[in-house]
């Protein structure tokens, strides 16, 4: 008898912020995103698994886990999509 197993990561982009990269200490745009990862057994979602959330630079493209409080706070402070962002020159 076999048994079908695996893991399924489904990443998902809250907001692009404005952040320090940790790679190259730049302070441009970060993206931020929320992986969901689920058990699956033969093919079906089974057992969903905590949910991580990584922040991924424009510039360099390092990625790097952050906690989800972090995240809540990075998402408050992105500007919302009604709302443009004023540039000072």
């Amino acid at each position: 008898m076999f048994v079908i197993f695996g893991f399924q990561r489904k990443p998902h982009r809250l907001a692009t912020i404005r952040s320090i990269c940790a790679g190259c200490r730049d302070k441009g745009a970060q993206e931020l995103f929320s992986v969901r990862t689920r058990f699956r057994l033969f093919f079906v979602p089974a057992v969903p698994l905590p949910t991580t959330y990584r922040t991924t630079c424009a510039a360099c493209g390092t990625s790097s886990t952050v906690s989800a409080e972090r995240a809540d706070l990075l998402l408050a402070s992105a500007p919302s999509v009604d709302e443009p962002e004023v540039i000072a020159a």
